[in-house]
């Protein structure tokens, strides 16, 4: 008998002792969940998401950000047409590839080196920076001067390639800024519908509308007639979207 008694004292100590290191885990648990500040709303009761109106200015932005990106990219194809018609001999295929390639390798330069900025700065000061930097750049563009026209043309590169820099940076901190904002939604499917609606839908709505600007410009310089004043309010239109962008980030700055 007495044998026995240990023996259940024994498993009953066992059964106590692995009671209190669950209590002691789940209580650590709690009070991991309590420091961060990101938690999970659909497996702990105690803990709600919430979505502010930051957030959605945030989503608005961001669904900005990347309209810009691709709405350069596309006006860039529809440029190189007129200046094509504008500029029969001068604008050959090496200078069209030197003006379009600018921009695709800006964007890749500032992909890669908003990954150095942000470990001294966070995602809004990236935002105004490569946004200031995309609207400035553009605008220059938009003002291409020099003693001749292959002037012209390499002012008109080196401005692109600094907007595409810009539109990189742009480009990673919206991505970043837009996945932050999304996870506070408490449902998974609306969470996909919201990051969809603000990164795909102006990605692939930003190559219709600068189709739609660009044939409204074209019609309103009298069809062909005014081809150096189209091609310069084209760029001009295209700086808005990154002057909006910075406008906002700075207000939630």
């Amino acid at each position: 008998q007495q044998t026995v008694e240990t023996f259940v004292d024994k498993n009953t100590r066992r059964q106590r002792k692995r009671k209190q290191r669950k209590r002691e885990r789940q209580l650590r648990k709690l009070k991991l969940l309590e420091q961060s500040s990101q938690y999970d709303s659909e497996n702990s009761l105690l803990y709600k998401k919430t979505v502010t109106s930051r957030d959605r200015c945030v989503m608005a932005m961001c669904a900005f950000s990347l309209l810009s990106f691709s709405f350069i990219n596309a006006m860039m194809s529809l440029v190189s047409i007129t200046l094509t018609f504008k500029y029969p001999f001068l604008f050959d295929q090496k200078i069209r590839e030197r003006i379009m390639n600018s921009i695709l390798i800006g964007e890749l330069f500032g992909i890669l080196f908003s990954g150095l900025i942000f470990r001294f700065t966070d995602k809004l000061t990236l935002s105004i920076i490569s946004s200031g930097l995309t609207f400035v750049a553009t605008v220059l563009a938009t003002a291409s001067q020099g003693s001749t026209t292959y002037g012209m043309f390499w002012m008109m590169s080196i401005c692109l390639g600094a907007a595409g820099f810009g539109l990189g940076g742009q480009m990673v901190s919206a991505c970043t800024l837009l996945i932050k904002a999304v996870n506070n939604y408490k449902n998974a499917k609306t969470r996909a519908r919201r990051f969809i609606l603000c990164s795909n839908l102006p990605l692939a709505s930003g190559l219709f509308i600068s189709c739609l600007v660009y044939l409204i410009t074209w019609r309103a310089t009298g069809q062909g007639k005014h081809m150096a004043t189209s091609w310069r309010v084209v760029f001009g239109i295209s700086a808005i979207f990154p002057f909006v962008t910075l406008i906002s980030s700075l207000i939630m700055k």
